[in-house]
């Protein structure tokens, strides 16, 4: 699989797992729930 693909799917997989994390969660209470903050963050940062 060429790598342009790779990382298509590795982003597409990142906003999946973002999504799932924020799902029911406002943004007042993202930014003070360190172990949610962090999670989104790191799928941002791996992508």
């Amino acid at each position: 699989m060429p790598r342009d693909q790779e990382s298509l799917i590795d982003i597409a997989t990142a906003i999946k797992r973002i999504l799932r994390y924020t799902a029911s969660i406002d943004r007042t209470s993202l930014e003070t729930n360190d172990e949610k903050l962090s999670a989104t963050l790191y799928q941002i940062t791996l992508s």
